[in-house]
């Protein structure tokens, strides 16, 4: 990263250090626009098993290659944008806060993107989200390498400022990898 910081990489990262979460954020989003597919399949209703923690997750179609996903938890509600590519054979959701989206918490208070690796046979949806916890020690450890990111000033939380060339192929070489990302998220399709 150069000395000079651009400001909306400065104001991520006073975001991150005022609201901590446990997903993995980008500056940039995680693919590029050439990447993106839409897959019908995945619109409508997508519900958690555990009754103790429930969850429940809306695709709708926003626009012909864009998202808009309706999620809540006990921990909270939010609507996101998202986007879906298809990269060397595996799929990978691009999300973000919707411009208006009311109840997020703090979760991606301001635009930052995540990303979840996903799988769907027709009624079950496992989403693969970074283990944020072991990404950030992966960083400290210099282990990185091919990703640019700045800390906040307290050495918390991380941000993601790579572009989303370099992002894509991080995704494409640790999609697989299991010390970086944390136990699926399952779902089954709303009857």
């Amino acid at each position: 990263m150069s000395q000079r910081m651009s400001v909306p990489i400065l104001v991520a990262l006073a975001a991150c250090s005022l609201f901590p979460s446990c997903l993995l954020r980008s500056a940039h989003p995680w693919f590029n626009e050439d990447d993106v597919v839409f897959e019908r399949e995945l619109l409508g209703g997508w519900v958690g098993p555990d009754e103790n923690n429930p969850l429940a997750m809306t695709l709708v179609q926003a626009d012909p290659n864009r998202y808009t996903v309706q999620y809540s938890s006990r921990d909270g509600q939010g609507v996101f944008e998202a986007r879906l590519a298809r990269l060397a054979g595996t799929y990978f959701m691009d999300f973000r806060p919707a411009d208006e989206a009311p109840g997020l918490h703090g979760v991606l208070f301001l635009p930052t993107h995540s990303v979840a690796r996903i799988e769907w046979e027709k009624d079950n949806l496992r989403l693969y989200l970074f283990n944020y916890d072991a990404v950030k020690d992966a960083a400290r450890q210099g282990s990185l390498r091919e990703l640019e990111y700045e800390w906040t000033e307290e050495g918390k939380e991380l941000l993601v400022v790579s572009r989303p060339d370099e992002l894509r192929r991080f995704l494409m070489g640790h999609a697989f990898d299991p010390s970086l990302f944390a136990d699926p998220i399952l779902l089954t399709r709303k009857k």
